[in-house]
């Protein structure tokens, strides 16, 4: 992902990226932000002072609304920057610390354990919105995107019953009830569809149309 950013240097940060009402800006910024919320958990693991990922849902907004603004240099600097203090955030952790509960912005109680799965599911898919592709994952990576969105959608209401089955490995799962759709894909073209990423024309689905979905996270 930081060598893709790398790439932006002599782009307008200001154009629309593919994720609909952000630019590339606002991208950037998310990514940084990121990294720094997720440091405050490990933070909060190391030190045992409740430290949230953002202060509130506003105040992210507003640090994502107004870090786009920022010249190209400063905000490629800082999805480099900000990066190296997760990583070295990471470092301070004894093993115990791993071990310590904090709270996602979710509201998700995790072992601190966790945030580097976070923080890899965040990268992998917004590398794709950068440019990359789902099809350019290692299948095993690939593979356990896909069932953490899979679980994730069944927390959520207002989705179609779906049988989702990869045609190359990993898990097949049931989100949803009631009648049931079968959807086929590779784990790249499920999660391109899933994520909302793709349109899914490529998936081998039971009916003509594919159903609506609502944001999976």
């Amino acid at each position: 992902m930081l060598a893709t950013v790398e790439t932006f240097w002599d782009r307008d940060l200001t154009d629309h990226s593919s994720l609909p009402g952000w630019s590339w800006g606002h991208l950037l910024t998310h990514l940084a932000r990121n990294a720094d919320a997720l440091g405050n958990l490990l933070s909060w693991a190391r030190t045992g002072v409740e430290t949230p990922m953002y202060r509130s849902k506003q105040q992210r907004d507003d640090d994502i609304n107004v870090g786009a603004t920022r010249p190209g240099g400063v905000l490629l600097s800082d999805v480099a920057d900000s990066a190296a203090r997760l990583w070295s955030a990471a470092e301070l952790l004894a093993p115990s610390d791993w071990d310590s509960d904090v709270v996602t912005a979710q509201g998700r109680t995790i072992p601190a354990a966790q945030v580097p799965w976070l923080r890899l599911r965040e990268v992998a898919i917004h590398h794709v919105d950068l440019g990359a592709s789902f099809e350019d994952l290692p299948r095993e990576l690939a593979a356990a995107l896909l069932d953490d969105v899979m679980t994730s959608l069944r927390t959520k209401p207002g989705w179609p019953s779906l049988r989702i089955e990869p045609t190359d490995g990993g898990h097949a799962a049931t989100i949803g009830d009631g009648p049931t759709a079968q959807v086929k894909g590779t784990g790249a073209q499920l999660l391109g569809w899933l994520t909302g990423r793709c349109e899914g024309s490529e998936l081998i689905r039971s009916s003509d149309a594919l159903p609506p979905l609502p944001a999976w996270l």
